[in-house]
């Protein structure tokens, strides 16, 4: 199955995901998947049809209830090389996964979308449609629950919860609870006792670029240590221990400004990714950062001289 013809603005989902559903359904029972199922390879492209995907989780929450698509996200320890996941749990903060994950979402240009609300110990997420008149459905809701479940607990959450469509699971992560309201299960919370980054906060005067401490170098190792995280101006002085302002004169001396210094940053880990992996350009483009697959290659062409494709073709002459 591929992805839909409707140009590079049509909705789409990520092979990846899709790819991660069906191991953890296949895993936990066979009979979860449709008979005629083919299996996805996300290496030979980041898209995969949303209608297809909505038929395989159908058909897994008609046979075997909200249970198996909840303990999707128990299989992400497992796939944690993969860049996608590698980055959305580099998260020092739940806020970073929230902000990481919705990006995801409108990256893949996905019809349905999740506002997250971010509390001091808890998301609050609220999901919707973007065509007039239509709901997400309620395997599509329970499926990206226990994704964004699974999300906070790689990245540091302990003892981590959900309360959907009027049921909780406890914080052991069992996930066997009983039959859904289906109406209920656009807006559900995940919860967690505590979070313990795995990749905690830089130390002030970690990120010193070798040959000197120029504000440049140590900024544009900052933000390549998490270049799919939406970086802003204050969040990432705070980190290298500067103020604002001071942060933005060094950078004038310089000659540089912040935002040219994280599409440097961005286009560096792109090149990077395109000579060192096989991953599809899309999820290249998301991994560093990028708003969707076109600003990726619009930038990427401005900076090489040439498209991100063919650079990859050429570093492999």
């Amino acid at each position: 199955m591929t992805g839909p013809a409707r140009g590079e603005a049509a909705a789409f989902s990520s092979a990846g995901l899709v790819a991660l559903v069906i191991a953890s359904l296949r895993r936990e029972d066979p009979r979860l998947l449709p008979a005629d199922l083919r299996d996805v390879d996300p290496m030979r492209g980041a898209m995969f049809d949303p209608s297809a995907k909505r038929a395989i989780l159908d058909h897994a929450y008609r046979r075997g209830g909200a249970a198996p698509l909840l303990r999707v996200g128990r299989i992400l320890p497992e796939v944690a090389h993969s860049p996608t996941i590698a980055v959305l749990a580099a998260s020092r903060h739940p806020a970073v996964l929230a902000e990481k994950w919705m990006r995801f979402e409108r990256y893949h240009h996905s019809d349905n979308r999740t506002a997250i609300a971010v509390e001091l110990d808890s998301y609050a997420c609220t999901r919707a449609s973007k065509m007039p008149g239509a709901t997400p459905a309620p395997c599509e809701n329970v499926l990206i629950c226990g994704v964004l479940a699974g999300l906070v607990a790689l990245a540091g959450g302990v003892d981590v919860g959900v309360e959907i469509g009027g049921r909780q699971a406890g914080a052991d992560g069992d996930f066997e609870i009983a039959a859904l309201d289906d109406a209920a299960t656009g807006q559900f919370t995940i919860a967690w006792r505590d979070f313990a980054p795995r990749c905690p906060e830089p130390r002030e005067g970690s990120h010193e670029p070798r040959g000197g401490a120029s504000a440049t170098g140590r900024l544009a190792a900052l933000l390549k240590a998490d270049p799919g995280r939406n970086w802003r101006l204050d969040e990432a002085s705070g980190a290298l221990g500067l103020s604002t302002r001071t942060l933005q004169r060094a950078l004038t001396d310089e000659g540089r400004s912040f935002s040219t210094v994280m599409r440097g940053a961005r286009f560096d880990e792109a090149g990077r990714m395109l000579i060192e992996t096989d991953s599809p350009l899309a999820e290249i483009g998301y991994c560093c950062g990028y708003a969707d697959q076109a600003h990726f290659q619009r930038d990427f062409q401005r900076a090489a001289n040439m498209t991100p494709a063919r650079f990859r073709q050429t570093a492999r002459l």
